[in-house]
């Protein structure tokens, strides 16, 4: 760092001038930068975590309730399929009670 001074001045008190360039801040210690990361690290990242968490259960009961709707479907199919045979049955029992 780089300090201009007035020579010519006696009343002045140390540490102050101008100054050319940056200037360096005390530097923090180690622990508030640590302590002060993993606080906000934690929450970032669980909030995170429960976004996913989120996404990917509203991804599975959307897939499920396609794959009920599916199986509910062939359910119904297969009762009407049922209803007609046995329909048909029923018809031909009574024509073959009539023939006798």
């Amino acid at each position: 760092m780089m300090r201009q001074r007035n020579p010519g001045r006696g009343d002045e008190v140390m540490g102050e001038g101008v100054f050319i360039g940056d200037v360096e801040e005390p530097a923090r210690s180690s622990k508030l930068d640590k302590s002060g990361q993993s606080e906000g690290g934690c929450w970032k990242y669980l909030s995170l975590l429960m976004i996913v968490a989120t996404v990917l259960s509203l991804c599975l009961n959307a897939y499920q309730f396609k794959l009920i709707d599916g199986y509910l479907r062939d359910i119904q199919e297969l009762n009407d399929t049922h209803n007609n045979k046995h329909s048909e049955w029923e018809a031909d029992r009574h024509s073959v009670e009539e023939c006798r």
